[in-house]
């Protein structure tokens, strides 16, 4: 239960921030990939790998992918940075998975 509410809580900063409304909500499943980046994203919407990924400061989420967690970490990296942390599903990718995807 304390994971649920941290993703709800962290949908919520993202929507107030923005000053826009999101589509990931985590009472309906929708955030499943949580990154903490190496550096502050510059903005607080981004598209990678297909889906669209909602950032406050270094901390981003995004729904859902049939893509496997390793690519859909490169795919954030190569659109934002380097990705210190990167969580599928509650699952964190150990130190040689989170190597190659920044690595690319």
């Amino acid at each position: 239960m304390p994971r649920l509410f941290s993703l709800a809580a962290m949908a919520l900063t993202v929507t107030a921030i923005s000053g826009a409304p999101t589509t990931l909500s985590a009472a309906e499943g929708g955030v499943y990939y949580t990154a903490k980046l190496a550096a502050p994203a510059s903005e607080d919407r981004y598209m990678a790998g297909g889906r669209e990924w909602l950032c406050d400061g270094d901390n981003c989420i995004a729904q859902r992918s049939n893509a496997r967690p390793l690519r859909v970490c490169r795919d954030l990296k190569r659109t934002i940075g380097t990705v210190e942390e990167f969580t599928a599903d509650g699952r964190t990718l150990d130190a040689e998975k989170l190597a190659k995807c920044n690595a690319q």
